[in-house]
């Protein structure tokens, strides 16, 4: 692709809402297969130095049904088709796909920004002859609209992209001064800090969210080589496992500080967006360790906190939805399973949770009938409203890829506990921040931590049961908690602060029952996974063509 400068507007890519009509998800039409006929805009950017016919390659993301065949892609610049490769990444159950990767060569000057332009669909593009051996160039970057990217729900479920965010504006400036403050660079390269709560994603949701900035593409492969290569095993009984810092402890079951650092996601969304296919090896190899300690543990594991289930079937699940692999989805199940029938025995054992009556709806820690850590609370019937968003997000997960309407319930009476038991407000005695947040620990009354810096976590559940219920105090909620703008001063707090509030501002910014909370909502049942469900015959076919 010869570049030069181009002024000429890219035709504009179809609105999300006309996407939806136009590959059945509104009309009542039957399955999905054949697509949806669109162009997207492709930035091009050189990001300092000129280069010339060099390749570059760069992951198409797609919602549900969009796209049927990979090689409907045409790359357009100049009124132009341009020779490109294609390659699917991931498909959806129902033989969509859901990642194409783009490959081309192109020249740019210094600093040059080009627009080209991706017609899906309609007809297939011309092929690259020869075809380029995969590479990634960390001085180009192709992108399309953070927009595009939100609306897929590829990268950890739909998001809501900065330049959208009229809920809360002042939440994407903090974002943008907190990433330059702990990220660019890293305000610690200590692995016990660094990479906790998954430092690859956080620098994915702010390039993906914002479009930028220039220096997240080095960021993020920094990060990728030091966690990918030097802080997960990759061989030995113990592959997959994360060991690095002070965290080196592996066995099965895995220990509680390991698992807590195992993140195939941000692996994925590597995968996702450059191609690589280390990326998708090494998150495979996590997710294999996962897989076996869903197992390996002993059920009362999974139930003495929240976080260390919501760590697994968050990482189950998005293996599972990279690969179609059944055996992460079964996995994830069993966890949730073990979770739900713990929520519903702690129901009958703390009827009124938080001092609430008739309050049920709480995951509560209950390692010997008390507080898990006993060096910070030896009370009974109470859970942890953070480690509950990081289990709950798992879970919603989990509803998307199954419309398991017990998962949804669970999440449900979850969230119920959450805005009114867990939530404290800024005036009240006992919180010392005056700031409208949560409690630690809801609620051991000789406890009284607030973390308000957390309050971005909670965004995501919030903003679920605003739409599956339409009950105003989700919102209403949500927007008191962003109104703290504090968040985020170091490398942990940012990484917990990006994990899910993309998503949750998502659900939050639009009405009530408007977002679809199931990857197939309003399309005929897809069929199910095979047994051990490795084998996709149209994945196959289009692998092999």
């Amino acid at each position: 692709m010869k570049c030069v400068s181009d002024s000429r507007p890219g035709r504009v890519a179809p609105s999300f809402l006309a996407l939806l009509v136009a590959v059945g998800w509104l009309s009542g039409v039957g399955r999905r297969s054949e697509g949806a006929v669109g162009s997207v805009p492709l930035t091009i950017r050189s990001l300092g130095v000129a280069v010339q016919n060099a390749p570059v390659f760069t992951g198409m993301p797609f919602p549900p049904g969009a796209l049927g065949d990979p090689e409907r892609i045409d790359l357009v610049y100049n009124g132009q088709s341009v020779p490109r490769q294609v390659q699917a990444l991931s498909f959806y159950p129902d033989g969509s796909v859901r990642v194409v990767l783009i490959g081309f060569a192109v020249t740019l000057a210094a600093g040059q920004t080009i627009t080209a332009e991706v017609r899906y669909g309609e007809r297939a593009g011309v092929p690259l002859d020869p075809p380029l051996a995969w590479t990634r160039n960390t001085a180009v970057r192709a992108m399309f609209p953070p927009r595009w990217y939100g609306e897929s729900s590829v990268f950890n479920l739909r998001f809501l992209a900065s330049a959208d965010n009229t809920l809360a504006p002042t939440f994407e400036q903090r974002m943008r001064a907190m990433y330059t403050r702990t990220s660019d660079p890293p305000d610690t390269t200590n692995p016990d800090r660094r990479n906790y709560y998954d430092h690859t994603h956080a620098l994915y949701t702010v390039l993906l969210r914002s479009g930028g900035p220039d220096s997240a593409t080095a960021r993020i492969w920094e990060e990728v080589a030091q966690y990918r290569e030097r802080e997960i095993l990759h061989s030995g009984p113990y592959i997959g496992q994360y060991s690095a810092g002070s965290y080196t402890n592996n066995t099965y079951p895995i220990d509680f500080a390991v698992v807590r650092r195992m993140f195939p996601q941000g692996l994925l969304e590597d995968y996702y967006f450059t191609g690589d296919p280390r990326s998708l090896a090494v998150a495979r190899e996590i997710g294999d360790a996962l897989l076996k300690d869903a197992y390996t543990a002993p059920t009362s594991r999974f139930t003495w906190t929240e976080r260390i289930p919501g760590w697994e079937i968050m990482g189950l699940c998005g293996l599972y939805e990279a690969t179609l692999d059944g055996r992460y989805l079964e996995a994830a199940r069993h966890l949730a399973r073990i979770e739900m029938d713990h929520q519903d025995a702690m129901a009958v054992k703390y009827p009124n949770q938080g001092g609430v009556p008739g309050q049920t709806g709480g995951f509560i820690q209950d390692r010997n009938g008390q507080w898990y850590d006993a060096g910070e609370s030896t009370a009974s019937g109470c859970g942890s409203p953070f480690m509950t968003t990081l289990l709950c997000e798992g879970l919603i997960r989990l509803y998307w890829l199954t419309g398991d309407e017990r998962v949804k319930q669970s999440v449900l009476r979850a969230a119920d506990w959450l805005a009114d038991a867990a939530f404290v407000a800024a005036s009240h005695p006992e919180n010392l921040t005056r700031t409208d947040s949560f409690w630690y620990i809801c609620r051991d009354p000789a406890n009284d931590t607030v973390y308000p810096g957390l309050n971005p976590m909670f965004l995501q559940m919030l903003g679920f049961a605003h739409q599956a219920t339409g009950d105003p105090k989700y919102l209403a909620l949500a927007k008191r908690i962003l109104a703290f703008t504090d968040w985020g001063s170091h490398i942990k707090e940012f990484n917990q602060a990006m994990h899910s509030s993309g998503q949750g501002l998502y659900l939050l910014s639009h009405a009530p029952g408007t977002v679809p909370l199931v990857w197939n909502q309003g399309a005929d049942d897809p069929p199910p996974a095979p047994p051990g469900g490795r084998h996709n015959p149209r994945r196959a076919a289009i692998m092999q063509a």
